[in-house]
């Protein structure tokens, strides 16, 4: 079972990574369920075919939520209602309980109703976690070097991440850029530098509150270095600015707007260059071996930012939280960089695709698998134990009577 969301103040990376660990799961032979507080996912989810249910409630309210994962962990039943991918339920519904197709019997291969909790959200406490550890084993995806949770399995892809972020922890800890989630399509994928770059591929998040996309452009047009380069913006689900990029789109013939594209790796191919904020298009970049300017725009973005830039694996746009319209100024400036230096292209792209392999999804999937197997194994253990004492205790009894 994965929990995350997706709306326009958080942006769709949870949902996304979770889909591609999601995707690795089913490949190992699990079924997959995803909770979701909202309607904010659904979109992304259905276009997978992907199971899921629907909690409706606030994704802060963890008090809320937790009452309503009590009574469904609670009443799992081996048979349910569900009828297929895409479809769900709401409390009121009936068979409330059931979260898989009818005639399954829940997450794993093994049988039992729900066996791992993944949860990737910046809101969960250390008592959600305590709570629902009581049903089953729980990891967390984390990217914000959250400690003090009670933990089965720690998840941290980002470049940043080591060890003594997570102290005094027993869970087992999967850190560093080799378990970055990415789809599958994003493996082993070939990437040609080109002599004269042209293409520059611009994306800021499933939602760009800021509208820094459309802002960059124009800086970028403005710019005797940058004009003549051709902007390909990849637009989110959850942007509130894509009628100012059509607009954008309209008074300039080299700027392309792209929204929902089913194959980002294609598009980033396809670029010499990108302009993106940090966060998981960072490694996908990276996976296929485009150079880069990053920025930062978000809390959470600038220790990513900051781990590319000092291993000299990119140009540095700035942080626009700190630096307002200098960020954009800054990436301008990367981008001319790059432009003008296909070595510095080549040399940046090669220490990209040496980072990030593509694979992480499915490690953090026999990850997971282990976890399951683990607890099948205390189990076992719990129950024979049990049944010894059983035996022991009647023995004792016969004895006695005798």
């Amino acid at each position: 079972m994965i929990r995350a969301d997706a709306n326009r103040e958080i942006g769709t990376g949870h949902v996304m990574r979770c889909l591609s660990i999601a995707a690795a799961l089913k490949k190992l032979g699990h079924q997959v369920c995803f909770l979701t507080a909202d309607q904010g996912a659904v979109p992304l989810l259905l276009a997978k075919g992907q199971a899921y249910r629907v909690l409706d409630s606030d994704y802060r309210d963890l008090e809320g939520e937790l009452a309503i994962l009590e009574r469904l962990f609670s009443e799992q039943r081996p048979k349910g209602c569900f009828t297929g991918p895409g479809e769900y339920f709401r409390e009121s519904e009936p068979c409330r309980e059931s979260l898989f197709p009818q005639g399954d019997s829940g997450c794993g291969k093994n049988g039992s109703s729900l066996d791992f909790f993944l949860a990737d959200s910046y809101f969960v406490t250390a008592e959600y976690f305590r709570k629902v550890r009581e049903w089953m084993p729980v990891g967390c995806l984390d990217d914000k070097c959250l400690s003090g949770f009670p933990l089965d399995l720690w998840i941290n892809y980002n470049i940043f991440a080591e060890a003594s972020l997570y102290p005094d922890t027993g869970a087992e800890l999967l850190l560093g850029t080799e378990y970055a989630p990415l789809r599958e399509e994003f493996t082993g994928i070939s990437y040609k530098i080109r002599e004269k770059a042209s293409r520059v591929l611009v994306t800021t998040g499933g939602s760009d509150r800021y509208g820094l996309a459309g802002r960059f452009v124009e800086k970028a047009l403005a710019d005797a270095r940058t004009a003549a380069l051709e902007y390909c913006i990849v637009s989110g689900v959850y942007n509130v600015h894509l009628e100012e990029l059509r607009a954008l789109e309209r008074r300039h013939p080299n700027v392309e707007i792209r929204c929902n594209v089913p194959d980002m790796q294609r598009l980033m191919q396809d670029s010499d260059m990108a302009v993106t904020a940090g966060g998981s298009t960072m490694y996908e970049l990276s996976a296929v071996g485009v150079p880069m300017a990053c920025f930062s725009f978000v809390d959470n973005q600038e220790r990513i930012v900051e781990g590319f830039t000092r291993r000299g694996l990119v140009c540095f746009g700035g942080n626009y939280l700190t630096q307002g319209e200098a960020m954009l100024e800054g990436a301008v400036e990367g981008i001319a960089r790059l432009a003008a230096d296909a070595g510095l292209r080549a040399e940046y792209s090669g220490k990209l695709r040496n980072l990030v392999d593509g694979q992480g999804a499915m490690r953090i999937a026999r990850q997971i698998e282990r976890q399951i197997a683990r607890q099948i194994e205390r189990q076992i253990a719990g129950q024979i134990a049990g049944q010894m004492e059983r035996q022991i205790e009647r023995q004792i009894a016969g004895q006695i009577e005798r």
